[in-house]
């Protein structure tokens, strides 16, 4: 029978960068990926699956994470606005 091991994270700073370069190709601000990792490779990561709306509601206090992510678009956006009628 198969069980299931611990599994290790990919390292917090191949997430970063991934997002990050998603972010600006993909040009989304909101997604989830998926990733998996090669068996035995140990370092070699795939992304499988990007969501360009996931489901929020396992994080912990999600509606209020999602709120200020609202508020933080329109505030930049009256920003720019008021900076482009100067």
């Amino acid at each position: 029978t198969f069980t299931f091991s611990t599994v290790d994270l990919p390292p917090f700073p191949l997430i970063e960068k991934l997002a990050g370069e998603l972010r600006q190709r993909l040009g989304l601000l909101l997604f989830n990926i998926d990733i998996i990792r090669e068996h035995g490779s140990g370092d070699n990561f795939y992304v499988i699956d990007i969501n360009y709306f996931p489901g929020y509601e396992k994080i912990p206090d999600y509606e209020h994470i999602f709120t200020d992510f609202l508020l933080s678009l329109v505030e930049g956006k009256s920003k720019e606005h008021h900076v482009g009628k100067n």
